[in-house]
């Protein structure tokens, strides 16, 4: 039975990862495929390194790492000083490199993978550095010596792209490619989606371990970058550096531009794309807002695709389905499944059927609003809380058996009016009954005409064909004349503008609700009335 020895370069998140997996595999690799293994070395960045020709003891590495401890005492010989004095002094058949990603040169992971070869060790990487600046060198190299050079991980994790193309495809021609590559920005975006800020979805990115504490490699499109730029350089086979990816991230996307992409029935995606030439290839990494027809739309969270055009197949698609957030959950021991909530399937298993209560939160309104039906009918009697944007929204998932809903938006008006208020000098309990006033506006629409109270309130007011129609808040100075705020503008079509700007036209017929004192409302609606002795 064969056996080799491992060395494992790095020791972060991924060469932990790849511990924990061949100790969970070794039992299937042995019996699957007679197979035996074991790790000789292991250095790392912070927690030094340890050689040993009989094997190391991977569990306990790993325990000593999460500790904070070094792994000098489990060697049996004197560390080495540097990776490369590790990659000779290690006896190893195979070397993982795991070290951090350089774009704009791939070193020094190359000199790592170079001296595995030269000491006759096959060269596996998940880094994408040495795949753009030497795949050629390094094949040809590996080549030579009787070796391998793998690089799967380097892309979509394990998703099998290069091996899809070298043992399914291989006289395929690859024509363009375009995807989402970067499963953290498409987090960040999801999360926004959802209400939060981009500082909060970074952060919450960060948190989870999913975004490095520097994290401008991949909000500024980097990372993506340098994966078309390996993508092509290995399926074109025409050599690409990532500084020759045009090459823009998503620091421009607010909150703002999220909605305006979802009154368009679109989301915003980084997108990664590249189109072969002739002889040369034109790529590009920048946001986007894709519609429902695109198979990028439903793609969430950490979630990655690409779609090849290929000269036989015409378009193949290679999903990744949010590996990084269902792994992390499963190894805290939180029972978790992944699928489409809108399917009875799924929501049986999760046990919807017996649920006291079911909790909606998906950030597209049509599939959020198909698993608060799905709910419904498995459980008619269960509470089903649901998250919208918008009144219309609202409606839809309330008609689908929402027993309630909650706008964060509106929860975080809400919030700052309740500090707002306090600094103004109104007791809590002032504020905090006029915010149960303010949530009730939300379920019922309030009578026109100001309430008689001396606390601001909300209400609802028809725009009269009158003096202010055809004005932009601006332009008619609504917060300057008379103090109010215009919350949303309900059109006669039936849409509605949330938090409308400075340059929202008012029309006759719209709905505003407008948040103000009573006093004020007054004015407003005096002023936006023609009177008929004037006519």
């Amino acid at each position: 039975m064969p056996h080799y020895k491992l060395a494992l370069l790095g020791f972060g998140n991924v060469g932990q990862a790849l511990a924990r997996l061949l100790l969970q595999k070794q039992a299937d690799i042995r019996n699957d495929y007679g197979i035996t293994f074991s790790v000789t070395g292991i250095a790392t960045g912070r927690h030094g390194a340890a050689i040993d020709p009989d094997g190391i003891d991977l569990e306990q590495a790993l325990a000593m790492v999460t500790a904070g401890k070094r792994l000098d005492e489990l060697s049996n010989q004197p560390v080495p000083a540097d990776a490369l004095s590790f990659i000779r002094h290690c006896p190893a058949d195979v070397l993982f490199e795991n070290t951090p990603v350089n774009y704009q040169s791939g070193q020094p992971a190359i000199e790592h993978l170079v001296a595995a070869l030269h000491q006759g060790m096959h060269a596996i990487t998940a880094n994408k550095g040495p795949v753009v600046h030497a795949y050629r060198e390094l094949s040809q190299l590996a080549r030579s010596k009787g070796r391998k050079f793998y690089f799967e991980s380097t892309v979509m994790d394990g998703a099998p792209i290069f091996s899809l193309f070298r043992s399914a495809l291989p006289a395929a021609r690859l024509l363009s490619l375009r995807g989402v590559l970067n499963s953290t920005t498409n987090l960040i975006l999801t999360r926004m989606e959802s209400g939060e800020t981009f500082e909060q979805a970074v952060a919450y990115a960060q948190k989870i371990g999913i975004a490095e504490t520097d994290p401008s490699g991949d909000i500024d499109g980097w990372d993506a970058a340098i994966k078309v730029a390996a993508l092509v350089t290995v399926l074109m086979d025409i050599p690409l550096k990532p500084a020759d990816v045009e090459r823009q991230g998503i620091r421009g996307i607010t909150p703002a531009e999220i909605e305006r992409a979802r009154g368009q029935g679109k989301r915003w995606k980084l997108v990664c794309s590249a189109v072969r030439e002739g002889d040369v290839v034109r790529a590009k990494v920048a946001p986007q807002m894709v519609g429902v027809d695109s198979p990028m739309y439903g793609v969430d969270g950490t979630t990655s695709i690409a779609q090849f055009e290929t000269d036989v197949l015409g378009l193949l698609s290679v999903i990744e389905s949010d590996p990084d957030i269902v792994r992390e959950l499963r190894r805290r021991g939180i029972a978790c499944l992944y699928g489409d909530a809108a399917h009875a399937t799924l929501l049986e298993r999760a046990g919807a059927t017996t649920a006291r209560l079911v909790i909606v939160a998906l950030p597209e309104i049509d599939r959020a609003r198909l698993a608060v039906a799905a709910a419904r009918r498995l459980n008619p009697a269960v509470p089903v809380l649901a998250r919208a944007h918008g009144g219309r929204e609202a409606e839809q998932v309330r008609r689908a058996g929402a027993t309630e809903v909650i706008q964060p938006e509106a929860e975080a008006a809400a919030t700052l009016i309740r500090h707002a208020l306090e600094r103004l000098g109104f007791a809590k309990t002032q504020a905090l009954a006029y915010l149960e006033r303010l949530r009730d506006a939300r379920e019922a629409v309030p009578t026109a005409g100001p309430a008689p109270t001396t606390l601001p309130g909300v209400v609802e007011v028809v725009m009269p064909d009158g003096p202010l129609a055809g004005q932009s808040l601006a332009a008619a100075r609504v917060r300057e004349r008379f103090g109010v705020t215009v919350l949303s503008v309900q059109r006669a079509d039936g849409s509605t503008v949330l938090n409308p700007s400075a340059q929202t036209v008012l029309r006759a017929g719209d709905r505003l609700r407008v948040f103000g004192l009573p006093r004020q409302i007054e004015a407003l609606l005096a002023a936006a009335t023609v009177d008929p002795a004037r006519q």
